[in-house]
């Protein structure tokens, strides 16, 4: 058993368990950060990725976000709480954008997901036979680099670019990494990759001598439609962190 799949049955412990919230659902079994105290929460004509970004910065080495970002939201909330819970909060914002379904998994990442189909569904469904880095690189960086590096989804997203694209060249500064994947969909793969950012976040051993450890990662995925794409999508996607 390598260091994150233990860390992967271990970090969970740390959650506890709460109710679900209205609007949003709680994976079987899964414990869920819902319960999480925000305190205070003051949005003002705020987008729902601001909002996420918000909540994380209560508490980033704890609250995780998968979301799948519509293309071209126009919609803002306002929001005054003077006390909420992680779990409250989404609440709130599933009842000022209904478009969107929140879930939490059975590992603890909060979901954001479209309700109707989204071409980047498609991106997130990908099966991805092996996936590994080792040395020293940036969980961001790698989740940024993803539908080039890992090649079933550069054959989905540029099937006109053959061979294969390496990792990108680090100059050390970056946390120390050993993570293998196998067997997976994208969303998972993403999933994993947050998580193991949390664990890196933990391990100061694994950490350059000076600086402060990067906090954990949350993942975004958006697609732009672009009539002249060479692929079958239609369009590319934008894979990013927060």
């Amino acid at each position: 058993m390598t260091n994150f799949e233990a860390f992967f049955l271990v970090i969970f412990g740390a959650f506890s368990v709460a109710a679900p919230a209205p609007g949003v659902a709680q994976g079987a079994g899964a414990k869920a950060p819902l319960s999480i105290q925000l305190g205070a929460v003051r949005l003002q004509s705020a987008s729902l990725f601001d909002a996420l970004v918000a909540a994380r910065q209560r508490n980033p080495e704890e609250i995780l976000f998968g979301f799948v970002e519509l293309p071209s939201q126009q919609q803002r909330v306002s929001l005054s709480l003077d006390s909420a819970t992680l779990g409250e909060y989404l609440g709130h914002l599933t009842s000022s954008f209904p478009q969107y379904n929140v879930a939490v998994s059975s590992t603890g990442i909060v979901h954001i997901d479209p309700r109707s189909p989204s071409p980047a569904e498609d991106i997130l469904r990908v099966k991805v036979a092996r996936f590994e880095i080792h040395g020293h690189r940036a969980i961001g960086d790698v989740i940024t680099h993803l539908t080039l590096e890992v090649p079933e989804l550069r054959a989905l997203v540029y099937p006109r670019q053959g061979g294969t694209v390496g990792a990108s060249v680090s100059g050390g500064m970056e946390p120390k990494v050993d993570f293998k994947a196998s067997n997976v969909t994208v969303r998972e793969l993403l999933d994993m990759l947050s998580l193991y950012s949390a664990q890196l976040s933990r391990q100061p051993e694994n950490l350059p001598k000076s600086g402060p450890p990067p906090p954990p990662v949350s993942w975004k995925v958006s697609f732009h439609e672009d009539p002249r794409a060479e692929n079958a999508l239609g369009g590319y996607p934008e894979l990013s962190t927060f």
